[in-house]
Parts: structure tokens; C-alpha cells; sequence
């Protein structure tokens, strides 16, 4: 293993500039490399993206299979797939998102995690981990969505919650006994951590 705090995931954005986001201290994981078509949300350099590519890095995702809810240009899942997940299965409602998204995977010769243009409501099935850097508001609305596919002691990490929204989407998910892992303030935004608690805890 390498020293702590040393790795990093570099992210090449259509030939344009390079993102160089540093592994959190207490994280000790490989380097990882993308390379990013823009076209949709999700070039690496806002600070809900990095946020999720770090707590990414400090998770155990071998052979786990997760959700990529409002994938946009599939970074979070093309990120998982090198971090070691099995599979995974990512959603957007627009279609340039879903083609910028299905060149990155090429690009990045990632083959196990599909791609729907769609909504929730053609995804059914149960996760290790669900991703969803998406707005506030349209995490209010799928919350049961998410909860029923979400496996017991599994976890979730949503991003692009405004710091003034933190405390209530927390708060939507402890109330259906979600444990708080991890709650990441930043300048504008939150990043939010939780596990789903086995039936009994």
C-alpha cells in the first residue's frame, strides 16, 4: 500500500484542461485516470463532482453493483467501474447526456455499466451503492424510489444539495433509518453519506 493522501484522480476534459483532484487524507487507493467528452454535467472540475470522485476513492467497491442516478457524462460510474465495481446501471432523462455519456465509457474502455436514456421509472432491481449528484428538489421526489432500491446496508451518496437544503434531505433519509457517514460542506453545495440500516438496527 502507498503512503496516505498521495493518490489522485486526474481527469482529461476533451483535450481542453486536465482536473487534478487530490485523494482525501484518510483515503489509501490507487490513482485513477479519465478521460471526459463535455456535452453534459459532469466535467470534474465543480466541487459536488469532486466531492463524490473522493468519498468514491475511501469506499470498498469490489464487486458491488450500483445506480447512477442522473449520470449526465457518466464520471461517477466510469470512476466506479476503475475503483472496482462489478457492474453498474446509470439514468438520464436527456439523450445528449446518454450519447456524451456512452462515448466517455469507450473512451475509458469501461464495458460494464449501461447506460438508459430514461427515468427511475425504468430501473428496477436492488444496489450496493446509489450515486445522485443531482438537484435537491428531484431527490425529494424519487426518495422512495431510491429507498426501495437501495439494498439493506447499502450505501448512498448524494451530492448538489445546497448547504441551505442540507439539514432537510438528511434529515428525509434518517427519518427512514439511514445512518449519517459522511456530511461535506462546501462553498456553495453538500455532499451527503448514508447507509441504509439492516432491518432490526
Amino acid at each position: 500500500m502507498g503512503q496516505k493522501g498521495v493518490s489522485t484522480i486526474t481527469i482529461q476534459v476533451a483535450g481542453s484542461m486536465t482536473v487534478i483532484i487530490p485523494s482525501l487524507q484518510e483515503c489509501d487507493k490507487k490513482s485513477i485516470h479519465m478521460e471526459i467528452s463535455q456535452g453534459a454535467f459532469g466535467s470534474g472540475d465543480h466541487e459536488t463532482t469532486q466531492a463524490c470522485l473522493q468519498l468514491m476513492q475511501c469506499l470498498d467497491l469490489s464487486g458491488k453493483n450500483f445506480l447512477d442516478i442522473g449520470s449526465g457524462t457518466g464520471i461517477l460510474g466510469i470512476a466506479a467501474s476503475k475503483l472496482g465495481a462489478a457492474w453498474g446501471v446509470g439514468y438520464d432523462p436527456f439523450f445528449s447526456a446518454c450519447q456524451t455519456a456512452r462515448i466517455n465509457c469507450q473512451q475509458n474502455h469501461v464495458n460494464n455499466f449501461s447506460l438508459l436514456c430514461s427515468y427511475e421509472t425504468a430501473i428496477q432491481g436492488k444496489f450496493d451503492i446509489i450515486f445522485a449528484n443531482i438537484y435537491f428538489d428531484i431527490v425529494e421526489k424519487i426518495d422512495t424510489f431510491i429507498d426501495h432500491n437501495l439494498k439493506q446496508g447499502g450505501l448512498l451518496l448524494l451530492s448538489g444539495i445546497p448547504i441551505q437544503e442540507n439539514f432537510s434531505i438528511r434529515n428525509l433519509f434518517i427519518k427512514k433509518n439511514y445512518l449519517q457517514i459522511r456530511n461535506l460542506l462546501h462553498d456553495e453545495f453538500s455532499t451527503i453519506l448514508l447507509q441504509k440500516r439492516n432491518c432490526g438496527d
